[in-house]
């Protein structure tokens, strides 16, 4: 049979449906748990101005930085490695303004900065240090009427570099591209002034620059590829007159993400971030300016701020919202990375002793995860179990049938929920959901037909497509994907044992796996080439089989869940699992798996259908359940 587009439901059903929206224009941190050291770098009076830390692939860090006397400004670099902090004086002359550091993939360092070319007038150059085997070189990029005030620089895949930079004469933002023998130098926004331009080449190559417009007062941003002209949207409006900052990191699936701080009175820390519906804005408090953005490995923003009363602060968001904790008792011009083992690292101007600042670093530790968040309703009226999946870090996308059995969804974007849109269908089973990749779904149920029925999302969602089989009444599929363009189902046959069909440049047949099911199966995939399947035993009891070069044994995991229940299961980090329940207390039960499986936990709570489990972000689990009311809860654990 065809499957059907469902009527809408009925006024009572969609005013069940109708969910609280967790929207905040302003997220109040909490504190967090992170230990930070401090080091003092340069104890020199008066130097540590506009930072730049860079970390190189050992692990140790180099700074840019400039100091302020009476009598001149110069441009420094500081590094570190296993005999100390090494200093260097590159040059003099009323250096001021932005510095920008880069490492190339020998390990030398690359340098932006602006100088005066006049003490006392207008007259600036945008210049240049890099460093090779045979010392320092340092040229001019260009000179004019205030140029290269605002400067941000990145190395491309040979090391050549590339400068945003402002120029104030012309009231444009610039690129100067180094083509291996000259500068080509290029206008991006004519009109745009450039002020606080912050650049990065994302795993495309293109270009992405985050600047502030002082004509239309507004933040904007930029980008272009190899082949096209540079595309500019406005993102938000009005704030460019009060900011002092911004900084722009782009996340692993090329997604822009800017930190900006506004200037007094309010000193308001906000953060932008550019999803599929378009640019999401939070405003974050306690605020700060002079605002400096990294991502993690698993996308999450970490942000190093001056804070309200001169502090140095860093702020970092997890699924359950801002955290941020206190770092220096006062810190100006802060730069903040992570190296390759997570480790926070900040470059800064600090108190180094009484009346006098100087260069300081800090080193953290990435938080310790947050304790569980509340159970939080998020309404509706689910006729069967619901399914989730998370496409892109910190987002969530969440599937139930109806009263009119037909699929609903609904999206976390990270900072508030979409309402529920129908998907139409008809199932007579509960959804699963997967993504293969950052803008990604597909969604599998059991159709009034008995077979296996698909719906995919990229951009835009498919009509409904029948990938044959029957499914045991009642029960419904699992899904998984190891990585880009790979899909795997699994469904209890009629004959009560686990089957198998996978999607590769096209669809495999039906694979009997074996076993004997007593609810639907759950699966999940913690690295490429590997799928864990979790199933519901005979006696009740948690059972696991495992695909690493091939299938191995069914293995037991013991547990109790409730008759009629079936297992969640997803991955929240490499070869990392977590493995939700309802126990015969009827309550949610979960172990997690790193090396070694973890006892049983109790999470609480009063199920009455499986639960629903994805990892938005490495370390969180976000369980999603049906209530005693037929409503649908959420909360959010961390590993």
């Amino acid at each position: 049979m065809m499957m059907r587009l469902s009527k809408l439901f009925s006024f009572i059903a969609v005013v069940l449906l109708v969910a609280v929206l967790f929207a905040s224009t302003i997220t109040v941190p909490v504190t967090a748990q992170t230990s930070w050291n401090t080091e003092d770098v340069d104890a020199s009076p008066q130097t540590g101005y506009y930072t730049a830390i860079a970390i190189d692939s050992s692990g140790n860090p180099h700074i840019s930085y400039s100091d302020y006397t009476t009598t001149t400004n110069s441009l420094y670099y500081a590094h570190k490695d296993s005999s100390g902090w090494h200093i260097e004086k590159l040059d003099s002359g009323d250096v001021e303004g932005a510095t920008s550091i880069a490492i190339d993939t020998f390990g030398y360092p690359h340098i932006s900065y602006h100088q005066h070319t006049n003490l006392g007038h207008p007259v600036c150059e945008l210049k240049y240090a890099y460093k090779d085997a045979s010392g320092w070189h340092i040229e001019t990029v260009e000179s004019g009427n205030i140029v290269g005030g605002s400067n941000s620089l990145v190395l491309d895949s040979a090391n050549r570099p590339h400068i945003a930079y402002s120029d104030n004469s012309l009231q444009a933002l610039k690129v100067a591209d180094y083509t291996g023998s000259k500068w080509d130098i290029s206008i991006v926004d004519p009109t745009g002034w450039g002020w606080a331009a912050s650049m990065r080449i994302d795993s495309l190559s293109r270009f992405q620059i985050a600047y502030l417009d002082y004509n239309s007062g507004s933040l904007k941003y930029a980008l272009k590829d190899a082949a096209s002209s540079w595309k500019i949207e406005t993102v938000d409006v009005g704030a460019a007159h009060d900011v002092l900052s911004a900084s722009l990191a782009v996340d692993s699936s090329n997604r822009p993400h800017i930190a900006y701080g506004l200037s007094q009175p309010t000193r308001m820390l906000k953060y932008a971030y550019k999803d599929a519906s378009g640019w999401q804005i939070a405003s974050i408090s306690p605020g700060g300016y002079f605002a400096s953005l990294t991502l993690d490995s698993a996308d999450r923003p970490h942000i190093a701020c001056e804070g309200y009363y001169g502090t140095l602060d860093y702020t970092h968001k997890e699924v359950d919202g801002w955290h941020s904790d206190n770092v220096d008792s006062y810190g100006y011009f802060p730069s903040i990375a992570i190296d390759a083992s997570g480790q926070l690292r900040i470059s800064y101007m600090g108190p180094i002793h009484a009346g006098s600042d100087g260069l300081k670093y800090a080193i953290g530790n990435q938080p310790t995860p947050p304790p569980p968040t509340t159970w939080q309703s998020l309404g509706g009226y689910l006729t069967s179990a619901p399914a989730a999946t998370s496409p892109t870090s910190g987002a969530v996308d969440v599937f139930v049938r109806g009263t009119d059995n037909a699929l609903w969804w609904r999206h976390w974007s990270g900072q508030d929920w979409s309402t529920w849109t129908s998907l139409g269908g008809y199932l007579t089973s509960s959804p699963a959901a997967v993504s293969w990749g950052p803008g990604r779904i597909d969604v599998f149920v059991r159709g009034g037909d008995g077979a296996l029925w698909h719906q995919g999302y990229h951009g835009t969602w498919d009509s409904w497509e029948s990938r044959g089989g029957v499914l045991a009444p009642g029960t419904g599929p699992a899904a998984c994907s190891w990585g880009a363009g790979r899909l795997d189902v699994f469904v209890e046959g009629m004959d009560g044992a686990l089957w198998s069909k996978a999607y590769q440049n096209g669809w495999s047949d039906w694979n009997p796996l074996g076993g004997v099911l007593t609810a639907s199966p759950a699966a999940t995939s913690p690295a490429s080439g590997v799928i864990d399947v979790f199933v519901r035993g005979t006696t009740g009891a948690l059972w696991q089989k495992e695909y690493s070069n091939g299938w191995h044994d069914w293995s037991p995991l013991g547990g109790q869940l409730a008759p009629g229940t079936s297992p969640a299961a997803c991955s929240w980090g490499l070869d990392r699992l977590d493995v939700s329940v309802v126990g015969t207390d009827g309550a949610l039960w979960h172990q997690s798996y790193a090396g070694v499986w973890s006892a049983w936990q109790s999470l609480g709570g009063y199920l009455t259908a499986s639960p629903a489990a994805t990892s938005p972000t490495s370390g969180a689990v976000s369980v999603f359940v049906r209530g005693s009311t037929g409503e649908l809860w959420w909360m959010t654990y961390y590993n």
